[in-house]
């Protein structure tokens, strides 16, 4: 059950950045929220970038197109008791 729930909280938080448009700057909240989505995970933290007061983005210049080019590299995701 905690493979199935890493597997499915990497894939979903890969599929919110690798569906912002190009030049767009990414929510922190929006990855968390994704994560949060996952059955099985009760609350979800975001650990790196770390979310600070004013700042929920991960900034994208206008021409870069933000991607998960290797999900269990890109997106590392730790459970309580790991």
């Amino acid at each position: 059950p905690i493979l199935r729930a890493r597997m499915s909280c990497r894939a979903a938080v890969a599929s919110v950045i690798n569906r912002t448009p190009l030049g767009k700057p990414i929510s922190l909240s929006d990855l968390t929220t994704a994560a949060g989505k996952v059955g099985g995970v009760v609350t979800a933290t975001m650990v790196s970038p770390v979310q600070v007061a004013g700042s929920d983005v991960i900034s994208v210049q206008a021409y870069e197109k933000p991607q998960v080019l290797n999900v269990d590299q890109d997106v590392i995701i730790t459970f309580v008791g790991d």
